[in-house]
């Protein structure tokens, strides 16, 4: 869940995860707990858990973000990016809706 006082639009969110996801999920928030992180510190952040970076215990960068996005696209086959996402997840969740709605009779 995404609370109302960190959402740009000030509503609070759900967002279902998939159980494979999940437990991945659960690490970092073990890991974040386990290290005390403030509540306003980045989720997912490389600084923090990886032991490959030279900005260790440092905020996240753009430049990072949109390197991670390049070579999470190099393993896939195609670009990926942040929109990209997000309109992925909001066409399966309308799809979602309509094949319930044809099930449903509505």
């Amino acid at each position: 869940m995404i609370p109302a006082h960190i959402n740009k639009n000030h509503n609070y969110h759900e967002i279902p995860i998939s159980n494979k996801l999940r437990p991945h999920i659960e690490k970092v928030i073990y890991e974040h707990k386990h290290r005390r992180s403030a509540d306003d510190e980045q989720f997912f952040n490389l600084n923090k858990f990886s032991s490959y970076t030279l900005n260790r215990g440092q905020k996240m960068s753009i430049h990072q973000l949109q390197n991670m996005f390049v070579w999470i696209s190099d393993k896939v086959g195609f670009k990926v990016s942040p929109h990209r996402f997000r309109h992925t997840i909001a066409t399966q969740l309308i799809r979602g809706l309509k094949i319930f709605m044809q099930l449903s009779n509505y």
